[in-house]
């Protein structure tokens, strides 16, 4: 034997074992391998906070011990060291428990994230069960409502669910009336918004399109709609908190063409209602 670890499918296996037992310890190491900065400075304030701890019950042990003498550890360098070990142990002490706080908020937007892509999840299926909507044809999103001070209000993506790797996220930032997740927002009111009368006007070029009453083009220009244009209409059901305020909205757009009445009464469906109730009930407590 050479004294090396061998990784074997056992301890590979065991291990992993390990780490599934304990949560917090699986997801804490998730992300400090996410985050290299993070790592890195909890790996150093842990470090310091260790040799500060050494070094004082070092210092606390000698000193009760009268080693080298009774005077050394409150005057001259000593004393100064001494204190500067204290300064020491109490910023590294405070930085790691920071750190700690950081970490935890981290695992929490996780397991957050996690549940509302579920959730959109759950939302896509519900409009496919007993219906002619394929899943790869729809694309779930779940919004909460942003309100920055001394800035306008926002939507802000917090879960997605879709199959089709070409539907990308457009970029764009909605607000009040912009688009159809905008519109859903203005008039707090749920629906299908169907997008095929401004699909056909896409075509008369930039100038004709951004020349239309904004309601026609739903404040989009021909540029912005240019992102969206793989949707032809889009469920819109904005969510509220206990006291009647809109927090955010839920949107499922469907890419195929003619299929926004088959959308309509999908949308009805229990499994879309059961959905958007759970996706509201995890937004107010967020």
């Amino acid at each position: 034997m050479d004294g090396r670890v061998r990784l074997t499918r056992d301890n590979l296996d065991t291990i992993s074992l390990h780490l599934r037992s304990n949560l917090a310890t699986g997801m804490s190491l998730y992300l400090l391998d996410s985050h290299p900065t993070a790592r890195g400075l909890l790996r150093f304030l842990g470090q310091l906070a260790a040799v500060v701890a050494i070094a004082y019950a070092g210092q606390v042990t000698l000193e009760a011990k009268g080693i080298p003498d009774t005077n050394f550890w409150t005057t001259g360098i000593a004393g100064e060291l001494h204190w500067a070990i204290v300064v020491c142990g109490t910023l590294a002490g405070t930085a790691t428990a920071f750190g700690a706080l950081y970490l935890l908020h981290k695992i929490r937007a996780v397991q957050r994230t996690k549940a509302f892509n579920e959730l959109a999840q759950d939302l896509t299926l519900g409009f496919c069960e007993g219906s002619k909507l394929p899943v790869d044809a729809l694309a779930a999103h779940v919004w909460r409502v942003r309100r920055p001070f001394m800035r306008d209000a926002h939507l802000e993506r917090v879960g997605i669910f879709k199959m089709d790797p070409q539907v990308a996220s457009s970029g764009i930032r909605w607000v009040k009336d912009k688009g159809a997740v905008g519109l859903g927002w203005s008039r707090r009111k749920g629906g299908v918004v169907d997008l095929e009368p401004q699909q056909a006007k896409l075509k008369d070029g930039a100038e004709a399109f951004d020349a239309l009453p904004p309601d026609e083009r739903l404040h989009l220009t021909h540029e912005e709609f240019c992102l969206v244009e793989q949707y032809w209409s889009v469920f819109v059901v904005p969510l509220f908190s206990d006291r009647g305020k809109l927090i955010g909205i839920a949107t499922v757009g469907c890419t195929r063409k003619g299929m926004t009445e088959t959308m309509r009464s999908a949308a009805n469906r229990s499994g879309v209602r059961r959905s958007t109730g759970a996706i509201q009930s995890l937004l107010r407590g967020d």
